[in-house]
């Protein structure tokens, strides 16, 4: 994330210590050998935590830097996140 402000950090970060919370718990479950249905809700929960910080990286991209590229008129910025959705949304 080259440019966002303090807050946003922030957010993303806390948000991604909680993710790594939630991976270790699935873990420990799975240690346990907890039912495969619990294990399965709470990866559901976990894809859906990460997904939702990407949408905040994403949020933040389009209204840093592709923004500045545009006003900038710099085609490759565009270029560049139409190859990062492409990957990322597989």
């Amino acid at each position: 994330m080259e440019k966002n402000n303090e807050d946003t950090t922030k957010q993303i970060t806390n948000r991604l210590s909680r993710i790594i919370g939630q991976l270790q718990a699935i873990k420990r479950m799975t240690e346990e050998k907890r039912e495969c249905g619990e294990v399965l809700i709470q990866i559901s929960a976990a894809r859906s935590a990460l997904d939702s910080a990407a949408k905040m990286i994403l949020q933040n991209h389009i209204n840093t830097c592709i923004q500045d590229a545009v006003e900038k008129n710099d085609e490759s910025a565009i270029n560049d996140l139409n190859k990062v959705l492409s990957k990322f949304l597989y």
